[in-house]
């Protein structure tokens, strides 16, 4: 890690070829304030008022009034509430994938179910049989509902 003399003798080199930069004839940057040098002599022996503690570079605020957002309180309340309905869009947006997921297993119970249903034989094939109709059609509706809605959107 280099010392804080070499640090400071680099900062003063990189200073000096920005006003040499600045100083060009017909520079871009000829307005552009620069940062004072680093005098290493008193660089440890700092005074709460020397100039390494005063950047020149920072402009006083001329506007008086803060930002609307964050000044104005409907702004504020906009900017919220645009925030929610973002978040609410995203959850349906999950909600969506959870209910698709959600019809993808109930359809492939479905198929179990009526697998089971046609490998049912002696007293109770005309229980599962009577009882499958009930149930696809639960799954049938499930199926409509979800496409319609997924479609929707």
């Amino acid at each position: 890690m280099p010392g804080i003399k070499s640090l400071a003798t680099h900062y003063n080199k990189l200073q000096g070829e920005l006003q040499i930069i600045r100083d060009a004839p017909n520079s871009y940057y000829y307005d552009q304030t620069l940062p004072a040098p680093i005098d290493i002599d008193k660089l440890f022996t700092l005074d709460p008022s020397d100039d390494l503690w005063q950047d020149a570079t920072l402009e006083l605020e001329t506007d008086p009034e803060p930002p609307l957002w964050l000044g104005d309180e409907g702004v504020w309340l906009g900017i919220r509430y645009l925030h929610q309905k973002d978040q609410a869009e995203e959850e349906l947006v999950r909600l969506q994938c959870e209910l698709k997921s959600m019809v993808t297993w109930l359809a492939e119970q479905q198929f179990a179910v009526i697998e089971a249903t046609n490998a049912c034989s002696g007293k109770y094939s005309f229980y599962c049989k009577n009882n499958i109709v009930g149930i696809s059609c639960f799954f049938i509706y499930l199926r409509l509902y979800s496409k319609s809605d997924l479609s929707t959107s």
